[in-house]
């Protein structure tokens, strides 16, 4: 048997550091913890339940770091798809395929580039937390490949033309 008094703030500190330091958190590592702690050897399951009892839930939790929808981001998006807008041109000339005389091209060379990074190996989606629901987590684990990508489009007399250019490093395995 064990006391859950006795236990409990060993179990509250684990949980709280290993979020900090970004580390996913399960139930076998919270009983690894107590029986180094604390010298009592509970089950997964019973550790489970005490997790529950605690206020502990086992869930994905809200991303510390979202970035995309802030005010500036938000403000830069509608700037930049503005500009992209006003470069568009209605271009005389048919469309292959159609009989339409006019359609849209671009008064100057429009150049696309894209860098992605993806992590060869991702991070679990479910961790034990607090009520705050707060995860701190590292982007990633492992080796993380960088996608680059280039294109650019123009119009040329009534064609619109284009180029696009894919590199994925080879060490990835992923064929072109």
């Amino acid at each position: 048997m064990f006391d859950l008094n006795g236990i409990a703030p060993a179990i509250r500190d684990f949980v709280v550091k290993q979020n900090m330091a970004g580390q996913p958190i399960t139930a076998l590592h919270v009983c690894n913890e107590v029986a180094d702690v604390c010298d009592a050897q509970l089950k997964v399951d019973t550790m489970t339940r005490v997790l529950h009892e605690l206020g502990f839930r086992h869930i994905k939790g809200e991303q510390r770091h979202i970035y995309a929808e802030t005010p500036g981001n938000v403000a830069f998006r509608r700037t930049y798809l503005e500009k992209k807008i006003a470069n568009r041109a209605a271009v005389r000339g048919p469309k292959l395929g159609t009989k339409r005389s006019v359609r849209l091209g671009v008064d100057r060379a429009e150049v696309y580039l894209d860098e992605s990074d993806c992590n060869v190996n991702h991070v679990t989606g479910k961790t034990w937390l607090t009520a705050d629901k707060i995860r701190y987590s590292k982007t990633g684990r492992g080796a993380r490949a960088c996608i680059i990508a280039a294109g650019i489009i123009k119009s040329k007399g009534a064609v619109l033309t284009g180029f696009f250019l894919l590199k994925i490093p080879s060490r990835f395995g992923i064929p072109l």
